[in-house]
């Protein structure tokens, strides 16, 4: 998929780089640009979190690349709780079971803060 080429060149990275960002090898990674295989769902749509664009512009379907605030702000929740759904079940390599539930009561934290000052805002 040449949309994926163009979003990776446009940040500066290599193949090896989005690859390392989603937890897949290069040669995966590859061959999704190459348009020889097709990542699943869940992985697009990390993709697309990791680009800043819609599952839809990824795929061709539209030429609507960004996201509305309120979309954005539904990615951005929805990575908070996946890290700390990480972090709480001690998913991430080297980190002691203290410190990733440190990381997660953190991380609550933060989204909270975040979510409070949104609402405070409107």
């Amino acid at each position: 998929m040449e949309i994926l080429r163009q979003e990776r060149l446009k940040r500066g990275w290599k193949q090896d780089d989005v690859a390392d960002k989603i937890g897949v090898s290069r040669t995966t990674y590859a061959s999704w640009e190459q348009g020889h295989r097709s990542p699943d769902l869940d992985t697009f749509e990390a993709l697309a979190d990791l680009f800043g664009c819609t599952m839809d512009y990824l795929k061709g379907r539209s030429k609507k690349r960004e996201l509305t605030e309120e979309e954005d702000r539904e990615r951005s929740e929805k990575l908070y709780l996946q890290m700390i759904e990480d972090f709480e079940n001690c998913r991430v390599y080297g980190w002691s079971p203290e410190r990733s539930k440190h990381m997660a009561e953190q991380l609550r934290f933060q989204l909270e803060q975040t979510k409070k000052e949104m609402q405070n805002e409107k």
